[in-house]
């Protein structure tokens, strides 16, 4: 392939790119929707996808070794469980209803497990959601999804912004990504078990089945989705 054929398809490839962007940002702006509780937003997912599978095996697998492994240090299991039942009494995840979804939504499960980070003062267990897991030869969740265009202000352009006044004032939005509500149709997507009792043994008693009701880190689409409803929000200021 010479030069000039090089530029062609790469210009093929940027024009095809920034045609899904555009109708990836026209489906949020169409689908953000502003409740008394927040912003709900809807996962971008892509045009004609291989049949995305369930996962629950895959989930169910990865309980029995993070139950088991978490098992050799009590306090970290507790730690993990006592995340959970917080997140749960903050409404950031639900307990996944027995009947299955409706047309339009989608059903899967999504494996978890702990990152140690002993030398953060505060959070010293993270729980972090594998949504690119997947069966050979099938798609993860992250595989359907759209990544989104991205949207982040130029580091460079901000920091000579930043050195402009005199006074600057800095802040940050605790856990940013949980402060994004999940619009219901597309929170079957998000399901993961966990225990009732982490002292029972893991059996079809025992486990529950949660779904998150907010965006969480993980998903490739979640920065977009993030900074699209900063976008909107300082938009409708």
């Amino acid at each position: 392939m010479d030069n000039a054929e090089i530029c062609e398809s790469t210009g093929t490839k940027n024009a095809e790119k920034e045609a899904v962007n555009q109708k990836v940002s026209k489906f949020f702006e169409d689908s953000i929707e502003k409740r008394e509780d927040g912003y709900y937003i809807r996962f971008p997912y892509k045009d004609n996808y291989t049949e995305l599978p369930s996962n629950k095996a895959i989930a169910l697998k990865r309980l029995h070794s993070v139950i088991q492994s978490l098992r050799k240090t009590p306090n970290l299991l507790h730690e993990y469980d006592e995340t959970f039942q917080s997140q749960r009494d903050s409404r950031i995840i639900e307990e996944a209803p027995q009947a299955l979804p409706g047309k339009g939504s989608l059903l899967h499960y999504i494996p978890h497990q702990p990152v140690l980070t002993p030398h953060k003062e505060t959070t010293k267990l993270r729980i972090v959601f594998d949504a690119s897991a997947h069966f050979k030869n099938n798609p993860s969740l992250n595989d359907v999804l759209h990544q989104g265009p991205l949207i982040l202000p130029e580091l460079y352009a901000m920091l000579l912004r930043f050195r402009t006044p005199k006074f600057v004032a800095i802040a940050d939005v605790e856990k940013a990504f949980l402060q994004v509500r999940l619009h219901e149709k597309d929170r079957d997507a998000t399901r993961f078990l966990w225990v009732r009792n982490i002292n029972q043994p893991i059996s079809e008693d025992n486990i529950i089945t949660f779904r998150f009701t907010r965006v969480i880190f993980g998903l490739n689409v979640s920065p977009y989705l993030l900074g699209g409803t900063i976008h909107t929000i300082y938009a409708q200021r």
